[in-house]
């Protein structure tokens, strides 16, 4: 197995972990799309402090995606978004809010200043827990920093489109 501890994630997925199935099968998504994520789920280390762990993982990470989902904002996910928006103002990271299906629009323990930034807004573009063409290219755009419009071309690359304009599957499995 190659060690892959050096490789830097892309996208730092912050949520509550009332949401985990919602969130762990949208960072399967997008995976297999190519996209490298960190979710505290798949790089945690058994008996590694958490604080460590996700202090890391926030250092490893180009993004930080705040999910709010369904149960809100968790107390270790709003320290998080907190840290994000930290890191983002002081090194220049991306932080922002991906509003998903079900969340409150304005909840509880959002700091101000993360829900003032642009965000990405999920609620309309979830079919059958995968969400849509248009959801990834802006959940792409914020990953990798691109324009929607360049982030149209990396998915156009790697998602053909269907008839019916929904994403293909990229494929079953993921991590």
């Amino acid at each position: 197995m190659q060690d892959q501890s050096d490789q830097r994630h892309q996208l730092f997925l912050s949520h509550s972990h009332a949401d985990a199935d919602l969130v762990v099968a949208l960072a399967r998504q997008l995976e297999q799309l190519g996209l490298r994520c960190w979710l505290d789920q798949w790089e945690m280390v058994p008996g590694k402090s958490s604080v460590e762990g996700l202090q890391d993982g926030l250092a490893e990470s180009d993004a930080v995606a705040v999910i709010v989902a369904e149960h809100g904002m968790g107390r270790w996910h709003t320290e998080e978004g907190r840290q994000a928006l930290k890191r983002s103002i002081e090194e220049g990271t991306r932080a922002f809010v991906v509003w998903m299906p079900g969340c409150d629009p304005d909840p509880r323990g959002l700091s101000q200043w993360l829900r003032e930034r642009s965000h990405i807004d999920l609620r309309g573009e979830m079919r059958d827990g995968q969400v849509s063409r248009a959801g990834l290219v802006q959940l792409a755009a914020g990953a990798l920093g691109i324009t929607p419009r360049q982030a149209q071309t990396w998915l156009d690359q790697r998602l053909p489109p269907t008839p019916d304009g929904s994403p293909s599957s990229p494929g079953a499995g993921g991590r």
